[in-house]
């Protein structure tokens, strides 16, 4: 049977602060348990080319000759291990410069993640860093506790899926939990598909990273761009395929937004268009396939994406790519208890990156009520944008902050007595 904390432990969390990390498909934040924001946030690619790796705002965004860039991470599990460790190390020491021997470890973790993970994770902590204490909790589980809510329905729009958790008195309940592999990334796929195929033709062939430019003037909007390419450097594919989906990234949460209700050309057409300048001085506007681009997330059935896979172990959750966003969030709800259905309606929180675009939140407001005909039904999404695109991480900071929680710490001790099992026992 399993001691919860032990005394040293308890001693030594009273002390110093725990880092909390929550690292997805795209990004990795850091930062100390108690603060408001994460200190760090760096992308969870990397760059590399023969033995040399670079991570960080000195990784993918500086332009080295020869490089390659690949990713630590794949559906928000980490994918490549030794990668990851080195992605991590460089967060803690070189950016963090902590002590990770003296701060013990809150990691956050979709609720897809595998015992197989968790455990390599709590190993890479104890074994690499040499935590003094280590936890691993549910990222739609952080989120409620952010939003000050025990029972919640968590609806997290990520870079490469939607999911849909009910959290009940502060557990997962994992019947419900749902998603589909549409994301930020399949939402940019489908603005430009949306494009008229002049306005996609101008669009991609003005997609240049600035570190190719030379030199460049301003010019008119739609108007050919008048600009320099540098000639002394020559990217691999996968380091421009990664510039540009950056710049097509940023395109899309500048313009893009939804209606409130259902698909209406004619109150398209009513919306002011959205004007875009890309790195090399061309600048174009966007009205219909703006708002075209979003109802992807809402009806997906039309959109075929094959959702990424992982080479360490399967998610134990899968996508489904058929499902709308309506249709999971009603299985979600109709998989609790009639008596937490109430409390899941009023409060359904909209986070992750795509959370932000204009018009989602009432959006989902007026499709859940149209589903379910309840009064009751209330989607929140933070005011503030840091809320919003790092929930699962503030949720982390508040509770690896709380001294009610450090009993729960997973200490050396008790890892080097128990080993990887005591993670799954421990973490629920």
């Amino acid at each position: 049977m399993v001691i919860y904390g032990a005394a040293y432990s308890i001693r030594l969390l009273d002390e110093v602060s725990a880092i909390v990390v929550s690292a997805g498909t795209s990004t990795l934040s850091a930062g100390y348990a108690g603060e408001d924001t994460p200190k760090l946030v760096i992308p969870t690619q990397y760059t590399h080319k023969g033995n040399d790796a670079y991570f960080g705002d000195n990784g993918v965004d500086v332009y080295r000759d020869g490089f390659d860039v690949d990713n630590t991470m794949s559906d928000s599990l980490i994918n490549d291990f030794d990668r990851f460790t080195q992605l991590l190390e460089h967060s803690l020491t070189h950016l963090l410069r902590a002590d990770t021997q003296q701060h013990p470890l809150l990691f956050t973790e979709p609720a897809w993640n595998t015992h197989k993970h968790r455990e390599k994770i709590a190993e890479i902590a104890f074994e690499k860093f040499n935590v003094p204490g280590f936890y691993i909790a549910n990222d739609s589980v952080l989120s409620a506790f952010a939003a000050g809510k025990s029972t919640a329905l968590i609806i997290d729009i990520g870079a490469e899926s939607t999911s849909v958790t009910p959290i009940v008195d502060g557990f997962v309940l994992r019947k419900g939990v749902l998603r589909n592999n549409v994301g930020g990334t399949q939402v940019t796929n489908h603005y430009l598909n949306s494009l008229e195929q002049t306005q996609r033709d101008n669009l991609l062939k003005n997609l240049i990273p600035h570190q190719l430019i030379d030199s460049k003037t301003s010019c008119e909007p739609g108007q050919a761009p008048n600009f320099s390419l540098r000639q002394d450097i020559h990217p691999t594919e996968s380091w421009l395929n990664y510039s540009k989906s950056k710049i097509l990234k940023d395109w899309r949460e500048a313009t893009s937004a939804i209606l409130e209700s259902t698909w209406d050309e004619h109150k398209v057409y009513q919306r002011s268009p959205k004007s875009y300048e890309f790195p090399n001085g061309f600048s174009d506007s966007y009205q219909v396939a703006r708002f075209k681009a979003n109802e992807i997330l809402i009806h997906p059935n039309t959109f075929q994406s094959q959702p990424s896979t992982n080479t360490f172990e399967p998610a134990s959750i899968s996508p489904s790519s058929q499902k709308s966003l309506p249709d999971l969030i009603r299985e979600s709800i109709q998989a609790a208890e009639s008596d937490s259905r109430t409390q899941l309606l009023s409060n359904i929180i909209l986070v992750g990156g795509v959370s932000a675009t204009p018009g989602l939140s009432e959006r989902i407001q007026n499709d859940v009520f149209s589903l379910f005909s309840s009064n009751r039904v209330k989607v929140h999404t933070p005011a503030n944008p840091v809320e919003r695109k790092f929930s699962s991480w503030l949720g982390g900071s508040i509770l690896g902050s709380l001294g009610t929680f450090h009993q729960l710490w997973i200490s050396q001790d008790e890892w080097k007595e128990f080993g990887k099992p005591i993670v799954n026992m421990r973490c629920k």
